[in-house]
């Protein structure tokens, strides 16, 4: 009797087994279909398939990614599934995030704002001016030059700050025989031949010692070799002197900063002729003076004391500039070449870019008379920290 009854009931079972099945195949059909593809994402954050209901592998959000980002306005904000910067950026522009903020990894972030890092800073006009996130030296210096501080003020340490580059003189374009017209120098100045330069503005003296510091200590500069410097540097009363032991990097940076460069090697000639032709010196061809105020005077070997003395000290060239010979020696911008005379071209040699030696001009302190000569060419090693005897002028 038991078994007649047990065969009895296991239709029950299986009926009751299909009936379970096909309800929960059709709530996953329902549930799997409740969407229709929609490129637009308008039904949700999620996106399906027309053809198979499969849930796809992304979906667009239009809302900021991150709830506590205030700047973030949501309005067009759109990212789909995992981060894409392409897709971030294209919908997710400052106009969602706000002003001074853009899009980065899903977030609002701030961006490169197109004003002065410090409302105090009244000389900066904002115009191009560029500071991203917290201030990074080198992008404040590439996008806030001193065109955008406005003139006689540079970019230091996210502000503009008053860079005491000095007095210029503008040099009008011109031509001039360059080398040596007496044939009295050494082979590299030779031949003698014709350049054009086109118009510069050129400092009216040596770099200081109080100049340069200002670069320094607004971090746009490294200080002279300190082991040489010493008080000669640091010391108020020699500010007015021109700087020494720096190389010729350190003060191409120095020239860079306050919106200039080193002159090239012609420019320089042709500054320190001061509008003469065929002499030897900046002041014609009279022997140097160590008199102060000599409109023929000069700082070299013969004089006292041996060491430089304050910018300025004797009468300037027809340009206006003072101390083109003696004092101290010059770095300009063209790396040596003995025979470069043979090669360079008529208008705005630029000179060579090559090798570790880079051209010296005008004498010095330590100098002979001949050193002092406007066609003298002398030479040193671009890493060189210099000497006391080694500076520089920029020119714009």
């Amino acid at each position: 009797m038991e078994k007649v009854l047990l065969l009895k009931s296991r239709p029950l079972v299986f009926q009751n087994i299909f009936f379970l099945f096909l309800f929960i195949f059709f709530s996953q059909l329902i549930y799997n279909c409740n969407y229709s593809q929609d490129n637009n994402c308008d039904q949700g954050s999620l996106s399906y398939s027309a053809q198979d209901c499969r849930l796809r592998e992304y979906g667009c959000l239009d809302e900021c990614p991150t709830s506590d980002s205030k700047q973030c306005s949501g309005n067009g904000y759109q990212v789909c599934g995992n981060y894409d910067e392409d897709v971030c950026l294209e919908w997710g522009a400052i106009t969602s995030c706000g002003t001074g903020y853009s899009c980065e990894k899903g977030e609002c972030l701030e961006s490169c704002l197109d004003e002065c890092p410090t409302s105090d800073s009244k000389q900066c006009s904002g115009n191009g001016y560029q500071v991203c996130g917290n201030y990074d030296e080198d992008v404040c210096l590439e996008w806030g030059a001193v065109t955008s501080c406005g003139t006689g003020y540079s970019c230091g340490k996210g502000e503009c700050l008053e860079n005491g580059a000095g007095s210029k003189v503008a040099i009008a374009a011109g031509c001039f025989d360059m080398g040596d017209a007496f044939n009295e120098g050494d082979p590299d100045e030779l031949p003698l031949h014709h350049v054009c330069v086109s118009a510069f503005q050129i400092g009216v003296h040596e770099v200081t010692n109080a100049q340069y510091k200002i670069c320094a200590e607004a971090g746009g500069c490294t200080v002279p070799y300190p082991r040489y410097s010493g008080i000669y540097y640091s010391d108020p009363s020699y500010g007015n002197f021109p700087v020494g032991w720096v190389s010729w990097d350190q003060v191409k940076t120095y020239c860079e900063w306050v919106g200039g460069r080193l002159p090239t090697e012609a420019e320089w000639e042709f500054a320190a002729r001061g509008g003469l032709a065929g002499k030897r010196y900046p002041w014609g061809d009279d022997a140097p003076d160590c008199t102060r105020g000599a409109s023929n005077g000069a700082m070299y070997e013969p004089c006292y004391p041996d060491h430089p003395i304050a910018v300025g000290s004797f009468s300037p060239n027809g340009y206006g500039l003072y101390d083109m010979a003696g004092n101290v020696l010059e770095w300009v911008n063209d790396s040596y070449e003995s025979g470069y005379y043979e090669m360079s071209p008529i208008n705005d040699p630029p000179g060579i870019n090559l090798g570790r030696y880079k051209v010296i001009r005008g004498g010095s302190f330590q100098s002979q008379l001949e050193d002092l000569r406007v066609a003298n060419r002398d030479v040193a090693e671009e890493i060189s920290v210099g000497a006391t005897n080694y500076g520089f002028r920029c020119v714009w």
